[in-house]
């Protein structure tokens, strides 16, 4: 009798949990796991983004340290047509930029294998379709009575993009300044570039680069700026 009642009261409390206490239960969970996926979700997306920033700005401070340092060495040409010299900027617009450069094109920490420092043709430009920031380098190569001549492009290099011109702050990749500096700015004409009296004037070259997405002002885009100085051509207009 007493293991009958025993067993009674066994079978009474094995009887489990309701539908009721299911139901609930299974909400519970729903709305944790829900709220779990959010949180991966959003950690998985912050972390695609700083990956993407990332990039974006060692590409960014790469190409505007090319720009750079071929800018620095803008040097104007000797042509044997007239004893002024051709400026060193030879084509000034907003998204493209053509100058004469002279630089050493093969660093080498064995200074028997550098090469001496020659004239160099360089081209900054936005690529229209792609929006990628390309380099296009042209050697010059000497004459018999030591004029340059750079024929054709060399070597192409895309440096990076997408690239938003103008920036979310409304300033275009190129802007040009003569010996005043940022308050000597030179403006384009209307046919979208410098004209060649203001070429010559250009002594300062700054570079506004927004690089990751042809929308200005995305997330992701890296955004650096940097004023460079035409050394060789002198705040006074001096030339070598």
């Amino acid at each position: 009798m007493m293991v009958a009642r025993a067993l009674r009261r066994a079978h009474r409390d094995d009887r489990g949990v309701s539908m009721a206490e299911l139901l609930v239960a299974a909400s519970v969970t729903v709305i944790i796991l829900a709220t779990l996926a959010g949180f991966f979700v959003a950690a998985i997306k912050g972390s695609a983004s700083n990956a993407s920033a990332d990039t974006n700005i060692r590409q960014a401070t790469n190409a505007i340290n090319a720009m750079s340092r071929y800018l620095r060495a803008a040097t104007t040409r000797d042509v044997p047509s007239s004893l002024v010299p051709d400026s060193a900027i030879v084509k000034a617009t907003p998204t493209d930029l053509t100058f004469y450069a002279y630089i050493n094109l093969i660093e080498d920490p064995d200074i028997a294998k550098r090469t001496a420092e020659r004239p160099v043709l360089a081209r900054y430009f936005v690529d229209p379709t792609s929006r990628q920031l390309v380099q296009q380098l042209s050697a010059c190569g000497a004459d018999a009575n030591g004029y340059y001549s750079c024929p054709s492009v060399t070597s192409t290099t895309r440096l990076g993009g997408p690239i938003a011109s103008p920036t979310s702050d409304k300033v275009p990749l190129f802007t040009y300044q003569g010996a005043g500096g940022e308050k000597d700015q030179l403006a384009v004409a209307d046919d979208g570039q410098l004209s060649a009296t203001q070429r010559t004037a250009v002594r300062f070259v700054t570079v506004n680069l927004e690089l990751g997405s042809a929308t200005a002002g995305a997330g992701s885009n890296a955004h650096l700026q940097n004023m460079v100085g035409l050394l060789n051509l002198g705040r006074a207009g001096a030339t070598p």
